[in-house]
């Protein structure tokens, strides 16, 4: 019956694709969603039709990026939403840019980006999810957009050269683990139980 799939209408009233939900549906080429900021997770559509050689991009989602990419990396205009694992291991990319309209990053979206130093956001977004940054060592310095309210576990965990982190005012809780091995926890340990609860 898998093989059988070649296109999908996901309704408005689905926020959410599994893991592996559609892998191994080798003649799948078309996913349409009406809802454009459906949360895409990782596998989803592993071994379809879908996933091309650069980006893959399902209506308004970025779901997958070559690992091979390298440099600059621009995620096309329309774009709103990032999946789960989109970038993961693209150790060669140096820089990405968003655009306008991006609202959601996914989990573990740039996981591994060894080479990233720049991430060029929207003037606003809806969330970052968790982990999203771990594992990029040539961070240095970010700065994130307004309309984001949590900082989320693990955000930028064994970013080990992160220093400087531009927070909005819009944010209103940054989880305790958010710095986990990076420089800027290092040096302002001793301060950070106190800083990382400005919320509730």
């Amino acid at each position: 019956e898998e093989e059988i799939i070649e296109k999908t209408i996901l309704h408005d009233n689905i926020k959410e694709i599994g893991k592996s939900a559609f892998e191994g549906c080798i003649n799948l080429s078309e996913v349409v969603m009406k809802n454009d900021r459906v949360t895409v997770k990782t596998d989803a559509f592993k071994n379809t039709k879908i996933l091309t050689e650069e980006a893959t991009y399902t209506n308004k989602s970025l779901i997958k990026v070559n690992k091979n990419i390298s440099g600059v990396f621009e995620v096309k205009e329309g774009t709103t939403t990032i999946a789960d694992n989109a970038f993961c291991d693209c150790k060669k990319i140096t820089k990405v840019i968003l655009p306008k309209e991006l609202k959601v990053i996914g989990e573990c979206c740039f996981m591994n980006c060894e080479s990233l130093k720049e991430v060029v956001f929207p003037k606003e977004m809806k969330s970052i999810k968790m982990a999203a940054f771990r594992g990029c060592i040539s961070l240095s310095s970010i700065i994130l957009p307004n309309g984001i309210e949590e900082m989320p576990r693990f955000l930028f965990e064994d970013c080990e050269n992160l220093e400087e982190v531009y927070i909005p005012d819009s944010v209103k809780n940054i989880r305790f683990d958010t710095f986990k091995n990076c420089k800027i926890y290092r040096k302002y340990k001793d301060s950070l139980e106190d800083e990382l609860y400005i919320g509730k």
